[in-house]
């Protein structure tokens, strides 16, 4: 080797004696049955597979509930009735002209039925007589009874 070496630039030979000294002294310091040891250990440990994302147990089963809920949303949605649909269901039946009625009387009687028909389209489900408050039910029948006193 010190023969090539002397072909060289005397600094390039110089940092290659350097390097082949510490390369000595390293393979010097290693174990070599220590570290076939720790290249067999490492062999026989199992081998780590990576699961993908979408084939976790625990993310399959909010995707399915996920779908589950937004389906009953829109199951929901689609069968709920318009709020147009309340105001047909109420106890006000005109067998004339609505034109008839004095203004007053037409006023209050639109005024029950926008309250109720609000009322309708905040609550859950159709309402009820019971479902109204003291104050909507004497507005009602405030109108019903100006309605009663004039020709329909």
């Amino acid at each position: 080797m010190d023969q090539r070496l002397d072909d060289l630039d005397p600094e390039l030979a110089r940092a290659l004696e350097l390097l082949e000294r510490r390369a000595t002294a390293s393979a010097d310091t290693i174990d070599a049955g220590r570290v076939a040891a720790n290249v067999l250990a490492r062999l026989r440990q199992p081998e780590v597979v990576a699961v993908p994302l979408w084939r976790r147990p625990a993310l399959r089963v909010a995707a399915a509930i996920a779908v589950l809920v937004i389906g009953a949303v829109v199951a929901t949605i689609a069968v709920r009735p318009s709020p147009g649909e309340f105001a047909a269901a109420l106890p006000v039946a005109a067998e004339g002209s609505l034109d008839s009625l004095e203004a007053s009387a037409a006023e209050s009687l639109l005024a029950a039925v926008d309250q109720v028909q609000v009322e309708a389209a905040s609550g859950p489900g159709a309402p009820t007589l019971e479902d109204l408050t003291e104050s909507e039910l004497l507005a009602l029948l405030q109108a019903m009874e100006s309605t009663e006193g004039t020709d329909l």
